[in-house]
Parts: C-alpha cells; structure tokens; sequence
C-alpha cells in the first residue's frame, strides 16, 4: 500500500510556519519536493525528512584566537601586573 501523501497545512503545521512559507519553499529549485496532484500539491513524508535533515543548522565550533596558545585563567593569588 502506497504512503499516505501530506497536505500543505500537514507539512506547515509540522514545520510551525505559514502554508504561504511552504508553498515558496516548494517553487524554489532546490527546495522541498512537492508532488501536483489533480489542483492539490502533496508531499512525501521520506521527502520532507530530507528536506529538514538536508537543512539542519550546525553550530559552528568555538575557536581559540590564538590555536596552540593555553587561554589565560585568573588563580586567586596571582600578582596582576597592567602594562
């Protein structure tokens, strides 16, 4: 038995936007697979997951400023000197 197809408002529920947000996400070229279904544009559940894993946004790793430099921490007793 085939999947079932989502709708517009499924997939823009799922995604907690506007179904005006999905349907510009679906024009782009390489935007969300949709599927035109007689009037009706439907997605596939496989699709949308690809879509979300392919747009996952990463943090970017902390970088020291000066690599292979130990970053200065303050003991209590140190004799602070100003230049």
């Amino acid at each position: 038995m085939a999947e079932k197809m989502l709708s517009l408002s499924e997939v823009a529920e799922q995604f907690g936007v506007s179904v005006k947000t999905i349907h510009r996400l679906a024009s782009k070229k390489d935007g969300l697979k949709s599927y035109k279904v007689g009037r009706l544009i439907r997605f596939k559940r496989a699709d949308v997951e690809a879509y979300l894993a392919a747009n996952e946004v990463v943090p970017p790793e902390r970088q020291e400023a000066f690599p292979g430099m130990a970053r200065f921490a303050y003991k209590p007793g140190m004799k602070v000197v100003s230049i």
